[in-house]
């Protein structure tokens, strides 16, 4: 069960066709019983970039498993061991994202 999250963004609007964005998830986690939902963020982003977790940096060579389908998943192995029960957690992630001309997202205008 997740309760009281927290969300933190910074974004680097520039020039062109893509910005840069940090975000910061600030939630307490409290675990469930044996089997149950995944959990995760739903977050769809271009490229992802460096990812803490509790202060723990996840290295890319783990694989970027833990990020499918716009979700980053909190019960895959090498971030469901930073996780702290019943605690608040924090997790960090920059990311890279093109501007979006569908409707949905950022966009960018230049006249």
């Amino acid at each position: 069960m997740v309760a009281d999250v927290e969300y933190d963004f910074t974004l680097a609007l520039r020039k062109g066709q893509s910005y840069l964005g940090q975000a910061t998830i600030r939630f307490k986690y409290t675990p469930i019983a044996a089997g149950e939902a995944d959990l995760y963020v739903n977050f769809s982003v271009e490229a992802m970039g460096d990812l803490r977790v509790n202060g723990w940096s996840v290295p890319h060579n783990a694989g970027q498993d833990w990020y499918i389908n716009h979700r980053l998943n909190l019960h895959h192995a090498s971030i469901a061991l930073l996780l702290k029960p019943g605690q608040v957690n924090t997790i960090e992630l920059s990311y890279y994202q093109d501007y979006n001309t569908n409707r949905v997202g950022l966009h960018n205008f230049q006249d």
